[in-house]
């Protein structure tokens, strides 16, 4: 299969073990890239731990209805 440059698909992806807060848990990020969209390819994971940094935690019942949003789109069936 032979596809021009413009469709490839480019990811990074970083896996993060939140050890250290409750409950402790494990998530990843799928970052959609562009070529070039950072100047040294690394940026990207020091982008993602100021993010982490940043970001407010959620409380339990905020991600219980977010996964209740989303669960229909990861369904068998789907």
């Amino acid at each position: 299969l032979s596809l021009p440059p413009s469709l490839y698909a480019r990811a990074s992806v970083s896996v993060n073990f939140g050890l250290h807060v409750f409950p402790q848990h494990v998530h990843l990020h799928i970052v959609p890239r562009q070529k070039a969209d950072f100047k040294e390819n690394d940026e990207v994971y020091e982008r993602l731990q100021n993010h982490e940094k940043e970001r407010v935690a959620r409380t339990p019942e905020a991600m219980a209805a977010e996964a209740a949003l989303l669960r229909p789109f990861f369904a068998k069936d789907a």
